[in-house]
């Protein structure tokens, strides 16, 4: 009996430390999401084709696509610039203009796709490290850091 007791209780308190947004995926986890960035007035958001998409509220441009790929990955993604036919000089800028802003740069990840000279911009959340909440945060976030880069890119 000295045994059980203690095992039921390690696994009651961790059934208690185990945060609840842990269990949520799907429809219902994008859903939170998209609640909590209707809370804010910089984007317009919707729920299609099982993935937010987050509207400039201003110009109505698509500013980023929200979109869950397993129960561990929700994935931000946006295309920041189309920018074919760059000089190998122009090319060197750009990348060191990506460099740069991957090394310094709290949310998102740029790309340069040099066939169709898209520039990307993704970032990966864990939906069982970080609450609906914060996701959105960072979503609002992963916006404002897109519109930085895309003035940022075609000046």
């Amino acid at each position: 009996m000295k045994k059980f007791l203690p095992a039921s209780v390690a696994l009651i308190l961790f059934l208690l430390a185990t945060p609840g947004f842990a269990q949520l995926t799907g429809p219902s986890l994008l859903g939170k999401i998209r609640d909590n960035l209707n809370k804010q007035t910089s984007y317009k958001v919707s729920l299609a084709n099982d993935a937010i998409i987050m509207t400039d509220a201003r110009s109505g441009v698509t500013v980023c696509t929200v979109r869950q790929e397993s129960s561990q990955k929700i994935t931000l993604s946006c295309v920041v610039a189309r920018l074919k036919g760059l000089s190998a000089e122009k090319r060197q800028q750009l990348q060191r203009k990506i460099a740069l802003f991957n090394f310094s740069s709290a949310v998102g990840t740029l790309w340069y796709d040099s066939r169709t000279g898209e520039v990307t911009m993704e970032h990966f959340l864990n939906p069982r490290q970080v609450s609906p909440v914060s996701m959105a945060s960072v979503a609002a976030r992963f916006g404002e850091t897109y519109r930085a880069e895309v003035a940022s890119l075609t000046d």
